[in-house]
């Protein structure tokens, strides 16, 4: 069907075969009738993929059959009782925008939604589904007008904000977690999906490990550890006061600012290691770039800028330079060396 009206008590009634409405030229296809405007039995497949299926006293569309099919990639579907009854068989959603007193209700059917818009204006979710029996919902997309239940998700996804549309509901998938977190007597504080919200829990004293790569930027404003476990980072910042130890970190930039202290060791790799009037001790590790008005104590790594004298790292107990740059400390300068 491309276009035109459906009137009747019943506008249309499938007992076998494919069913399919689709808009071309004009944009609205409606039906309104007292009970439900389209009835698909068993064997039965519909397709809508644009239009409009309107019923303001009944249920816009109603399914029955373990093997019918139901299928909507576009249009509205618009009931007032129930925009789509099942009873059996089996729908995928992918777009369009249901709408009813329920927006679906199943009964031993299958749903799979990843996509389109649903409003249920009288019951507190959008697909009601039977808990027995061999109902399934599996959502994977799409805005709701109440929180998805959990059970409802698909495999892999958690429910969730609508990020592009403030006050109604969808889901999302199960990130894998970026760092874990201890405080500061060694206490698990489990993992977290962002660097910021692990150093957070750590707290004064804590550890931060990372558990893989990420295009995280994060701030440390007090003492902790951090150890990067060979993984990748955007930015990291330590603010004045912190103090800070870091090890086996990859970083696009670890910036120090004023007043802080940073202990770096391990196989850290640095594209740029900004010294912002702080102590960077170095003992080890790769930077590519190091900059800044700070303090330096160096006393090992790779270097892909000059390290100078007055950046070597002090002789143990005299406290004083005796020789070379080179004698004193274990780094190697190499200009132009990309780390």
């Amino acid at each position: 069907m491309t276009g035109g009206t459906l009137t009747g008590t019943t506008a249309l009634t499938a007992d076998s075969g494919s069913v399919e409405i689709s808009t071309v030229r004009s944009p609205v296809r409606t039906v309104r009738l007292t009970e439900a405007a389209i009835i698909v039995n068993d064997n039965v497949t519909l397709t809508i993929k644009g239009g409009s299926v309107t019923n303001a006293k009944g249920n816009a569309i109603s399914i029955n059959g373990v093997s019918s099919q139901f299928t909507m990639s576009g249009g509205t579907v618009n009931g007032r009782t129930k925009g789509v009854d099942m009873y059996g068989g089996s729908a995928e959603i992918s777009s369009g925008t249901i709408e009813g007193g329920t927006a679906i209700n199943t009964v031993g059917s299958s749903i799979t939604i990843s996509g389109g818009t649903f409003d249920s204006t009288t019951a507190d979710k959008e697909v009601v589904a039977a808990t027995t029996g061999s109902t399934t919902v599996a959502i994977s997309g799409g805005s709701f007008k109440h929180e998805v239940p959990k059970v409802q998700c698909a495999d892999g996804y958690v429910p969730c904000a609508d990020a592009k549309n403030p006050g109604r509901f969808s889901v999302e998938p199960i990130s894998e977690p970026v760092a874990r977190a201890e405080d500061a007597l060694g206490v698990d504080k489990g993992t977290f999906s962002t660097v910021q919200d692990a150093i957070n829990a750590a707290g004064l004293g804590g550890k931060v490990t990372l558990l893989r790569d990420n295009g995280d930027y994060a701030t440390v404003s007090r003492s902790i550890v951090i150890d990067g476990a060979g993984c990748r980072m955007k930015n990291l910042t330590v603010m004045s006061i912190a103090g800070v130890k870091i090890m086996n970190l990859r970083a696009d930039t670890v910036t120090v600012s004023a007043n802080a202290k940073a202990e770096l060791s391990g196989e850290n790799v640095f594209t740029e290691l900004v010294n912002n009037g702080a102590l960077c001790e170095i003992i080890d590790g790769r930077y590519l770039g190091h900059t800044g008005s700070g303090t330096y104590a160096i006393s090992g790594g790779v270097f892909g800028n000059e390290v100078t004298q007055d950046e070597c790292a002090l002789v143990p107990v005299t406290g004083k330079l005796t020789g070379t740059a080179a004698s004193l400390t274990k780094y190697t300068p190499r200009a132009e060396h990309r780390p």
